[in-house]
């Protein structure tokens, strides 16, 4: 499971990114993986997070740590699940990001993948996987939440050993049309 915390206790609800639950654990199972040539691979879950607190500008909860962000790293247009699915995660009343580049998770708010700050915290995040928590490859997950450049350009700063990417349809063209934009 991602390593992250997490609003749900299988890690898939992220919020602060750089809170490991059981560090020395997680430590120990890397070190060992390591000795026995196993290459250890983290699941990210970078379409949508869970944020720390609610926010003044949208009454919601869109004020984000651990990297800090406001609703201006959500995308402009994520709904909600139902029963409140008239309602948008980033109100039209707040300073939201572009429009979304995938699928709506209506779960948790949406990341804005084409802000250049949000792809520098997420760059940054995964180096630190990689370095100090000491991760070789990264399992991307839902990445129908986002348009497949986006995982190419984090594959391409952070250089894992390897990467799966889980975009789950039984559209074989949407499949291939994802692997195609993430040049894979």
């Amino acid at each position: 499971p991602p390593p992250s915390e997490s609003a749900d206790p299988q890690g898939y609800l992220p919020g602060r990114w750089y809170v490991i639950g059981n560090r020395t654990l997680l430590d120990a199972a890397i070190s060992a993986a390591h000795a026995n040539g196993i290459v250890p691979m983290v699941d990210v879950v970078l379409n949508h997070r869970t944020a720390a607190r609610i926010s003044p500008n949208s009454s919601d909860w869109t004020d984000f740590e651990g990297p800090d962000w406001g609703e201006w790293a959500i995308v402009k247009d994520d709904w909600k699940c139902p029963p409140d699915e008239q309602e948008k995660s980033c109100p039209d009343n707040c300073t939201c990001g572009e429009a979304d580049t995938g699928e709506n998770a209506c779960y948790a708010p949406d990341v804005d993948h084409t802000n250049p700050l949000v792809q520098a915290d997420v760059i940054e995040w995964m180096r630190w996987l990689r370095s100090d928590v000491g991760f070789d490859a990264f399992r991307f997950d839902n990445t129908k939440g986002f348009a497949g450049k986006y995982v190419e350009q984090y594959i391409q700063a952070t250089d894992p050993v390897y990467t799966v990417a889980e975009y789950y349809d039984s559209n074989r063209n949407l499949v291939t049309g994802w692997l195609d934009s993430s040049n894979r």
